[in-house]
């Protein structure tokens, strides 16, 4: 399955490069995603997803920010996330059809759920410790919080009888601190003529900024996608109307927006491309009319980008979040000027470059399978004889046979490799996935290294060319030596350079006159067929 994920990204990958769409195989690529910040009771909660490679599952991370204590230890959350909000001193977290708020250490109940991590020796004890989840009754999904006026507004996109429209819900504080009553909708709805994506919420004040883009195309002509982004604002029970469009650098963005200031600002990216010095991240402060601020140190270096930013203001500093493949990185804006970025967290980039490694892999067996197919047919009548040097003949074995045999070998040294992974993680904590990769990499490569030249060694044979009558000898037809048997090993291609090492040996294998691949030619050794054994004498 990993081969075939492989192939679908490296397929997919030229189409992104024509349409500057990389968001077509972020699926693939994504590490950091998705964050959200939100400010409370003094402090700076950041939300986010990770995945440390490309099959892992998506985690949801939490950090916090306290002024003279720098940033929490990072923390595991229950399920995914959308948006969150921070109210009635509960970290509020809202997904597709549930809404979970998060409780301190103080409001732990009976029946609340634990944290999914304990704290490790010396590290400050976070904020979440248990939760409560509900459902969302509503029929749109959350897509927007915002606190303002005493109460907590929520808002999505909603289509109704051919009808799009954005629609509001709030959540009214409880009589008990950390506790929700359920959301309440307002009839009021703002009409939109396209989809709302990517809704925003931002108080000002008693009322609250909704910001939103929505697709702008032109009926019978093929163009680049392009979006516009509009404000409306909302009292709690009334939209003005019209909405107002919101002048962007780029017209296909994404976006971020925060209060700073007395200001509103608005953080602009090309969506679907690299920022770089020619498309940079802009910053446009609304109402003062200016052109457009380049945040500074804000380019993705390849092969990174930049999956989802965010922006809230904290202690007179602006914050802008980006979630890139291998890095979450924080910008500052303090008096008047951008700090130095602050990596908050960086993560190895050798997955990335190992998936590549595979797609590189994956697009060479695909350029040279004609060959493997040419060579093949011209070499596929009769049997190749080869003269040994005492006058005898052996038939080299056939390329269809030693294919056959290596899938039953790689099938036993998988279940090896298995079996002292299982082994060594009894005696070893090796849960996290990325000291888990490069052991599962090393235990592989030894195991099967150890299978093959341990067999070939005691034999000639391993269970696969066993079962398919061959052999591996020397030049002279006896049996190998050990320091042949190890050096055409070690030049076997091991499972990271599976297939494309694989498909140039069997090309080597065709084209020379011994049937020999890389390694026999370099360690003197044949693979030969093993004639069946003579019938036993009859006891007559």
């Amino acid at each position: 399955m990993r081969t075939l994920g492989t192939l679908l990204l490296w397929l997919a990958l030229p189409a992104a490069a024509l349409g500057g769409q990389p968001s077509l195989v972020d699926p693939f690529l994504q590490r950091y995603t998705c964050p959200v910040a939100v400010c409370g009771d003094g402090q700076l909660h950041l939300v986010y997803q990770s995945k440390l490679e490309p099959q892992a599952k998506v985690l949801t991370c939490y950090r916090v920010l306290e002024p003279g204590k720098g940033w929490s230890a990072e923390r595991k959350l229950h399920h995914d996330c959308r948006t969150v909000a921070y109210f009635n001193g509960a970290l509020v977290v809202f997904r597709e059809s549930s809404y979970t708020w998060y409780l301190s250490e103080v409001a732990k109940e009976p029946g609340d759920k634990p944290r999914g991590e304990a704290p490790e020796p010396g590290e400050r004890t976070p904020a979440v410790a248990a939760w409560r989840t509900r459902q969302w009754p509503l029929p749109w999904r959350p897509d927007a919080a915002c606190r303002a006026a005493g109460a907590l507004w929520v808002f999505g996109g909603e289509l109704k009888a051919g009808k799009r429209s954005i629609r509001a819900a709030r959540f009214s504080p409880a009589k008990e601190p950390q506790r929700l009553d359920g959301p309440v909708a307002v009839e009021a709805a703002l009409p939109v003529p396209k989809r709302a994506d990517d809704i925003r919420a931002i108080a000002r004040g008693q009322n609250i900024a909704v910001f939103w883009t929505q697709g702008l195309t032109t009926p019978g002509v093929r163009e680049e996608p392009k979006n516009e982004l509009w404000t409306a604002s909302f009292d709690g029970t009334q939209w003005s109307m019209p909405p107002e469009q919101v002048p962007v650098p780029y017209p296909n963005c994404d976006y971020a927006v925060a209060e700073h200031g007395g200001e509103v600002w608005v953080l602009c990216k090309a969506r679907g491309r690299r920022i770089s010095a020619a498309r940079p991240l802009r910053a446009v402060r609304l109402g003062r009319g200016s052109a457009p601020a380049t945040v500074p140190g804000a380019e993705d270096a390849l092969p990174d980008w930049t999956f989802g930013f965010t922006a809230a203001s904290f202690e007179g500093t602006l914050y802008v979040f980006r979630a890139c493949m291998t890095r979450l990185v924080a910008h500052r804006w303090r008096e008047g000027a951008w700090l130095a970025a602050e990596p908050l967290s960086v993560m190895p980039a050798w997955p990335t470059y190992m998936l590549l490694w595979e797609g590189a892999n994956v697009m060479l067996v695909l350029a040279l399978l004609p060959v493997l197919a040419a060579c093949a047919w011209r070499t596929r009548d009769g049997a190749r004889r080869v003269a040994l040097p005492d006058g005898d003949e052996v038939t080299a074995a056939a390329w269809s046979r030693r294919v056959a045999a290596l899938l039953i070998d790689l099938l036993v040294a998988y279940f090896l490799s298995f079996a002292a992974f299982q082994l060594l993680a009894r005696l070893y904590d090796v849960s996290e996935t990325m000291r888990r990769l490069p052991l599962v990499m090393m235990v592989d490569t030894v195991v099967c290294f150890c299978y093959f030249a341990v067999s070939e060694v005691a034999s000639g044979q391993t269970v696969g060319k066993r079962l398919l009558s061959i052999a591996v000898t020397g030049l002279d037809g006896g049996r190998a030596s050990v320091g042949r048997i190890v050096v055409r090993n070690l030049l076997r291609p091991w499972p990271f350079l599976v297939p494309a090492a694989y498909v140039v040996g069997s090309i080597v294998l065709l084209l020379t006159p011994r049937r020999q691949r890389l390694g026999d030619l370099l360690a003197g050794t044949l693979v030969v067929e093993v004639p069946p054994p003579p019938p036993a004498p009859s006891s007559e």
